[in-house]
């Protein structure tokens, strides 16, 4: 042992996880795996395209019908779904063509052209009357395609629970609620819309979305929306902000809003690397609109997250809310608890926010009842919990030369979520930084 030097120390210029050459000892073999896994992929792709091997892979336990990685989906014709029968997940995978006439059959369907080429968008609603509705609530869901680890798309089991007689009695709890009209609108290719969901996330589908509102105002005589999106419906939700002065309000649940951050994010997420399941240039980033959201008036922002999100990273979300508040837009970011172990669905906070809008209440009495509700919650979800990020993912990157955080339950049992030179000795970087964390554990 080193005189002056105690159990565990190491000296500030030896090499050490915070150093340069740490930090390129951890990277290498990072490096290293991504480019393999490019290089394997791209043979894959080219056999595939070649040989028409390997075919997609089935999902074990389970008959439902799956996409591979570089399949092609055929589109089917969209079918009218009606009453309690379940949207059919065959047309979510493979995407569906209407035409106008086929369109004035559907209950709720709106003939919408983006670009020459035409969409059916069905919308199901409670509460509207005949001449004139002053404000509207307009919910936009998120996604139901997955993706496993090796690319294989399938739908979500939880689609085939829906039915249009389902959703019209959510948007009747939904109007009573908000004491205002409420309005499911289908995104293409999903909940009877025609079109192709793998292309979501793209300008197209927000065009169409905001002709569909057009059509929607004309019809009923709105004065203005109050939109609610949940995850990819949320980036949606997002975009529109920039494009109409008739929002009056946006609520975002664990939405995607800083789409180049989680592409970037998820590129090496999956053993298939995403740039060969997506083309992510072509998809609409929400940042590139705040500059266009309209000041007077302004819309009511609300952005609500879990912060263990595994499905919408909460980075992405934070940095909408930091943009918005750099551009001068008043905005409420308000934590929340989802479900376990996705911690992702935020859906009935989302439109419990917006029904509390449309009934004029305060912020303050917004996030008090947002706080019931999660309350509600994390009474309910009995099940584990999902892994730390932190655990997944790659530690935050931290400018500071040391770090510790740690998560306390109400016993006393504390859990490491990650460090940074843990045995260097050096003073508090902030006693701000200290009073303000307990500051809010006693609001907590």
């Amino acid at each position: 042992m080193d005189r002056g030097r105690s159990p565990g120390r190491r000296p500030i210029d030896e090499p050490g996880q915070d150093s340069a050459l740490g930090i390129l000892i951890r990277t290498i073999p990072i490096s290293f795996d991504r480019w393999r896994r490019i290089f394997k992929w791209t043979c894959i792709k080219y056999c595939h395209g070649l040989l028409g091997w390997p075919r997609a892979e089935s999902l074990p336990g389970t008959d439902e019908a799956t996409l591979g990685p570089f399949d092609k989906p055929r589109l089917l014709p969209l079918s009218i779904t009606t009453g309690d029968t379940p949207f059919p997940a065959d047309e979510a995978l493979f995407g569906t063509t209407a035409t106008p006439e086929l369109c004035a059959r559907i209950p709720g369907g709106l003939w919408t052209e983006v670009d020459g080429r035409g969409e059916c968008i069905r919308y199901y609603g409670h509460g509207l009357k005949n001449g004139e509705n002053p404000q509207v609530l307009i919910y936009l869901g998120g996604d139901v395609l997955l993706t496993t680890t090796r690319g294989v798309r399938h739908v979500a089991t939880s689609y085939q629970s829906l039915s249009p007689a389902r959703i019209e009695e959510m948007m009747s709890d939904w109007s009573h609620r908000g004491a205002a009209p409420a309005l499911f609108l289908a995104r293409p290719g999903l909940h009877g819309s025609s079109g192709n969901h793998h292309l979501r996330r793209q300008p197209r589908e927000i065009a169409l979305i905001d002709k569909a509102l057009d059509a929607l105002k004309s019809r009923f005589g709105i004065g203005s929306f109050i939109l609610a999106g949940q995850s990819g419906g949320g980036q949606i939700a997002a975009a529109l902000l920039g494009r109409r002065n008739d929002i009056a309000a946006a609520v975002l649940s664990s939405s995607l809003l800083s789409v180049r951050q989680a592409a970037a994010h998820w590129e090496f997420q999956r053993d298939i690397p995403g740039r060969f399941l997506h083309d992510a240039r072509r998809f609409h980033d929400p940042i590139d609109d705040v500059g266009n959201i309209p000041n007077d008036p302004a819309p009511a922002i609300y952005v609500i997250s879990d912060p263990e999100d595994q499905s919408v990273p909460f980075s992405v979300q934070l940095r909408y809310v930091r943009t918005l508040r750099e551009a001068g837009h008043e905005v409420q970011h308000i934590f929340a608890h989802a479900p376990a172990p996705a911690h992702h669905i935020l859906a009935g906070h989302a439109q419990l926010a917006a029904a509390l809008i449309a009934r004029q209440e305060t912020a303050r009495n917004i996030r008090s009842e947002l706080g019931r509700l999660d309350r509600q919650t994390l009474f309910q979800d009995g099940r584990a919990t999902a892994p730390r990020p932190f655990r997944k993912y790659s530690p935050p990157a931290i400018e500071a030369s040391g770090a510790i955080c740690l998560r306390v339950g109400d016993a006393g049992a504390g859990e490491l979520l990650f460090e940074k030179s843990p045995d260097r000795r050096l003073p508090p970087a902030s006693l701000t930084k200290l009073m303000t964390a307990l500051v809010l554990q006693q609001l907590m």
